[in-house]
């Protein structure tokens, strides 16, 4: 499965949403060929060197969208070292071999460009938001963090004694960590029951060779997709990822196995007691759908009318009707192979 459909379905789910938004429009026939919703055409484009370039333009504002996506997640982490893959990506913006990181923030800030970096299950994604004046220096920016951050070591030794203050702290907000508890007894030892953050022992471990050895294995452009989105020309904007990244060499990673886990059966609790919490929070739920279940379109609108949404039904049951809690929600987790699907909410002790 590779990103490239997975933007195609999102364009789909849009089209869904603006149906859903008007409930006769699901159902009711075009009275005429200008009726059809028209989906964006999508430009894709593969360079010689295996990095997959989706181009979408989108003229009506001077705004442009860029992602650059790696089909390695967290399950990509080594055992007993949970958390490298986040603690890599984050650093990608803390000094190049050109830049500081300061001197980075202060470059992108002065644009306006915002910058964020997310690690998941089954991907990596670094993305940037910029003015289209700001084009040429937005995307120099971000082939810099890619292709040449240089890891500092007082850099890799702070972020690794933040995040475990950070894990450490997340303990006292049940809120917090309510989702890593139930992925865990959900899935236990499969790899989607290991905590994509890591924690505060896995996280503790993790070195600077650590750091450049898992950026050397799945920073290359055969695992990447770099979609772009927003006010600019396709042909023009395809040669200049051509001159920026065209250069980058790499091979792709070997596949972390992931078997697809069976719904479990019958009924197991987790209680986690903390005597001193005045509201108890609950999770609920099982394996549910992967990312290219036939069923992910139907689910997700049956999902939206269910718990995705706040005036959805299982929140005016517990929240308007019962006063039993200021929300609830439920939520499938689409992945390579099936993620959970899980119903949230909370009350008083």
């Amino acid at each position: 499965m590779t990103r490239i459909s997975s933007i195609a379905r999102c364009l789909f789910a849009g089209s869904l949403a603006l149906s859903i938004a008007s409930p006769t429009a699901l159902f009711a026939q075009p009275s005429k060929a200008s009726d059809v919703y028209q989906l964006p055409e999508i430009k894709t484009v593969k360079l010689d060197n295996g990095l997959a370039l989706v181009l979408l333009e989108k003229h009506e504002l001077p705004l442009v969208s860029a992602e650059l996506a790696l089909r390695s997640g967290s399950v990509a982490d080594p055992i007993g070292k949970e958390g490298l893959g986040t603690i890599t990506a984050e650093l990608l913006r803390k000094g190049t071999a050109t830049r500081t990181a300061d001197q980075f923030s202060e470059e992108s800030d002065f644009i306006g460009m915002n910058y964020g970096d997310r690690i998941a299950l089954d991907s990596t994604s670094v993305a940037i938001d910029f003015l289209k004046k700001d084009t040429d220096k937005a995307f120099d920016l971000l082939q810099d963090v890619v292709l040449h951050p240089a890891f500092p070591e007082e850099e890799v030794k702070k972020l690794v004694a933040q995040r475990q203050d950070e894990l450490r702290g997340i303990k006292d907000n049940p809120q917090q960590v309510l989702g890593a508890y139930f992925t865990k007894a959900l899935f236990g030892e499969h790899p989607y029951g290991r905590p994509p953050n890591g924690d505060e022992v896995s996280v503790g471990k993790i070195t600077r060779a650590d750091v450049a050895a898992h950026y050397a294995k799945v920073f290359t452009p055969a695992n990447t997709v770099l979609a772009v989105v927003g006010d600019f020309d396709a042909v023009s904007m395809e040669a200049r990822v051509k001159k920026l990244f065209g250069a980058w060499k790499g091979t792709t990673p070997a596949a972390t196995a992931i078997p697809a886990m069976k719904p479990v059966t019958g009924k197991h609790v987790l209680v986690i007691d903390k005597p001193d919490a005045t509201q108890t929070y609950f999770a609920i739920g099982n394996i549910g759908l992967a990312d290219n279940s036939p069923d992910r379109a139907p689910a997700q609108v049956v999902n939206t009318l269910f718990g995705g949404r706040f005036t959805s039904m299982f929140n005016e049951e517990l929240r308007v009707k019962s006063g039993l809690s200021y929300g609830a929600n439920s939520r499938f987790t689409y992945l390579e192979q099936p993620g959970p699907f899980q119903m949230s909410t909370f009350t008083k002790n």
